[in-house]
Parts: structure tokens; sequence; C-alpha cells
């Protein structure tokens, strides 16, 4: 069976493997760009992922509105249980909280959360 993990884990073709660097994909370092096959998420060859650029463009999207609108925390006190095949997963997902945040990086309360921090 294929792995992506593995694939991506090749230590003759990226440097320090072990430490997360999502930079080593980026436009200033060829790691990934040597072989035709060194980074493959949407596939590879003639069946790559057609909706691969529009895919990248949503999820960059959804990541700044998260990152700037919101803060999130694992909703359990442990961390998941992790598998590996196909790719690396949460065995049961990923159960997180999120919060919204206002224009100064205050946290929004909510109704209920306000009601329970009010002073009688």
């Amino acid at each position: 069976m294929y792995s992506i993990r593995d694939t991506h884990d090749t230590a003759p073709v990226f440097k320090d493997v072990d430490v997360f660097d999502p930079d080593r994909f980026g436009q200033g370092r060829s790691e990934d760009k040597d072989g035709r096959f060194h980074y493959l998420p949407f596939g590879g060859g003639v069946r790559t992922c057609l909706g691969k650029h529009l895919a990248k463009l949503f999820l960059k999207a959804l990541a700044i509105e998260l990152a700037s609108t919101s803060r999130f925390e694992l909703a359990t006190r442990t961390f998941p249980r992790i598998t590996l095949v196909p790719v690396v997963h949460p065995v049961d997902g990923l159960k997180v909280k999120f919060f919204g945040l206002d224009s100064n990086q205050n946290e929004i309360l909510t109704g209920t959360d306000a009601m329970l921090g009010a002073t009688v």
C-alpha cells in the first residue's frame, strides 16, 4: 500500500524529516521539486487532481479566516490516538472547540457564557 506520509518522510529527499516544517514545500526551497514524485498531496502523473489549485486556495482562505477570527483548542484532555494509513489522522476524528474573537482579539462570549459569569 502506498503511503503519502512515508513518501514525505524520505530522509534522502527532505532535510530534518522529524521537524514540522511546512516551509519545505514553499517557493524558496526545492526539496520537493527536485523529483517528480517527491510531493504528492494530490496524486501524481496523469491522474493528478484537477482541482488541486482550487483546493489549496480554499484551504489557505479558511486557515486565514480561522486564525484571524477565532481561537481553538482540543476539546479532549488527551491527545487523540493516531493512525498512519492511508495518511496520518486521528482514529476517532479531531474534536476541537472554537472561540470567536472580536476585532481586538478578545474572546466573544456567547449568551450562555455571559450568564455563567454574571454577578448576581
